[in-house]
């Protein structure tokens, strides 16, 4: 199985006002716990709309691109020249993508390994379902340190 990890530094800069969408909260939307990936990328995403995670990740909102979302984070429409396969890493991660769900990945500059396992539980990846992860550089880490990433 191959995990696609991309690296990021995102910044946030909003002045809209925050309207009550309410209604428009993915996880709302989902029947299954187990395909929240699968309808960010194909029901928001891939549909030309706007989506912007809560603070954990873990769900967030799909809005048409006219209107405002709720924001905790970056949202998808926030650099209109990131390609397509970049704003998927926002979405919500399946339940077997490890790390107990959690996007964000901070290694500790000690040098401890940090792993990332694909836990099977029965549940069959469907197709568009994925796995992604946001890797900060630890806090510690200096100006000539390197992080080394094996994705194996």
């Amino acid at each position: 199985m191959k995990i696609r990890i991309a690296l990021s530094t995102l910044s946030l800069f909003c002045s809209s006002p925050i309207t009550d969408v309410s209604a428009r909260q993915l996880y709302q939307t989902f029947t299954s716990p187990n395909n929240k990936s699968n309808f960010c990328k194909t029901r928001c995403i891939d549909a030309g709309s706007n989506y912007c995670p809560m603070a954990d990740y873990q769900n967030g909102y799909c809005c048409a691109a006219a209107e405002s979302c709720p924001r905790a984070n970056s949202c998808t429409d926030d650099d209109p020249l990131a390609p397509r396969w970049f704003k998927y890493i926002l979405c919500p991660n399946e339940n077997e993508c490890g790390n107990n769900q959690e996007k964000i990945v901070q290694p500790r500059a000690d040098g401890t390994k940090t792993e990332i396992t694909v836990v099977s539980d029965g549940h069959v990846f469907d197709v568009n379902d994925m796995c992604g992860y946001i890797v900060k550089a630890p806090d510690d880490m200096g100006k000539w340190d390197s992080l080394r990433m094996v994705v194996s």
